[in-house]
């Protein structure tokens, strides 16, 4: 079984550490309130991105499907039945497929910039996952650093009880449990 953690430099940790989720933004009325990273990100999007986002998502929708397959029944059906004596489009629809060309043509460039939208936010999304996990690696190792110099003061108080001459007195067992309690403090405050 192979170690899969990942080491790295203390210097390196107050970079990699996670952003904050929660910021403080001023509001219209003067006060302050918190608000979402993502949100405030949301706010900041250009007119292009924000139109681009929202034609993605029709685009990609049940509806627009339904609705431009009733548009293209009806193109279909005016011009074969309903106007025979002058189509404006006959039998092989080059009309409608120069539409639907345009329609491809513009909408499949709109529908990448949304996906790379998307794309960036899932990757800011795994990073902060990332760091969240890093740290509380960290927090553990750090934990377990706590623990062991604990133990390391217990197993001592242990030793020198066994020294004595096996007659401990209550005073002397106060005096080494106030020693241990010193310790502790010091090794919360590190």
């Amino acid at each position: 079984m192979h170690d899969l953690r990942i080491y790295v430099k203390k210097d390196e940790c107050a970079t990699m550490l996670p952003a904050p989720v929660f910021e403080l933004v001023e509001d219209k009325k003067g006060g302050h309130k918190l608000v979402l990273v993502r949100d405030i990100h949301e706010d900041r999007l250009t007119f292009g991105q924000r139109s681009a986002d929202k034609i993605s998502m029709f685009g990609g929708s049940w509806t627009f499907i339904f609705m431009f397959g009733i548009v293209l029944v009806a193109w279909v059906t005016i011009n074969s039945t309903l106007v025979t004596l002058h189509p404006y489009d006959p039998y092989p629809f080059i009309l409608l497929n120069l539409f639907l060309s345009m329609l491809a043509a513009i909408q499949a460039p709109v529908i990448m910039m949304s996906n790379n939208r998307q794309a960036a936010k899932d990757r800011d999304k795994l990073e902060l996952g990332f760091r969240i996990g890093l740290k509380a690696e960290l927090e553990v190792e750090l934990l377990h650093k706590k623990l062991d110099k604990l133990k390391q003061t217990l197993s001592a108080v242990h030793i020198d009880v066994e020294d004595d001459d096996k007659e401990i007195d209550i005073d002397m067992l106060h005096k080494k449990l106030d020693e241990v309690l010193e310790s502790l403090e010091e090794v919360i405050k590190k």
